[in-house]
């Protein structure tokens, strides 16, 4: 047995490395800690894919919110550790001036899809400030506009984007978030208080933040 039954933090967590594999695509993979031997966190791999089928499918039955009200069903059942798209916002951005390989996890931004469910989009949010600083805020993303546009698909291209309509668990969201990519390697993020975004175009404020890669 290990942890306290009674409680959700009272869990155990393990993972696995295999130096066997390619380095993981990171857009820098200076930010991560890496091992001459290669057990790092650029060689992180599914666990549930080491053990005999039978073990495995047991494993992967359980992937899925930590009070089984919800399973993962897309493949890859374990999900992916590494998500960026480089040149896009789309992955982990650290804030700027962070010190690179990150020790500090309050100076991150995950700009990423949901483990459980990928079609739905995240942001893991610490350190832009506001009232949602410490939440992972969740949205549909669209595949045109620049409302609520996915994360994959935006660029340096000049364009600031809204994003409404977001929630945390079943709790709705009052606000919205902008976002622009100011180059291939740096973003500007800010939340701001309003029922929607509207038709645009949209402004930063004073209390933007600002990320690199």
């Amino acid at each position: 047995m290990a942890g306290n039954t009674n409680t959700v933090n009272g869990v155990f967590d393990f993972g696995a490395k295999d130096a066997r594999i390619s380095t993981l695509a990171f857009a820098n993979t200076a930010r991560f800690f890496s091992n001459a031997d290669g057990l790092d966190q650029l060689h992180v791999v599914c666990h549930a894919d080491y053990y005999p089928t039978a073990i495995k499918n047991t494993i992967e039955a359980l992937f899925g919110e930590f009070d089984g009200s919800r399973k993962r069903t897309a493949q890859p059942l374990c999900g992916e550790f590494e998500q960026d798209e480089p040149g896009t916002s789309q992955g982990i951005w650290f804030a700027t001036g962070t010190a690179s390989p990150i020790q500090d996890e309050s100076k991150g931004l995950s700009l990423v899809h949901y483990n459980i469910a990928p079609s739905t989009a995240a942001f893991s949010i610490v350190s832009i400030g506001g009232s949602w600083s410490n939440k992972v805020i969740f949205f549909n993303p669209l595949t045109s506009g620049l409302v609520n546009r996915d994360f994959k698909d935006i660029t340096s291209n000049g364009n600031t984007y809204c994003f409404d309509n977001l929630y945390w668990g079943v709790f709705p969201g009052s606000d919205i978030i902008l976002l622009k990519m100011l180059s291939s390697t740096q973003l500007r993020i800010e939340q701001q208080a309003a029922a929607s975004c509207g038709l645009g175009p949209w402004s930063f404020g004073s209390t933007f933040k600002e990320f690199e890669r």
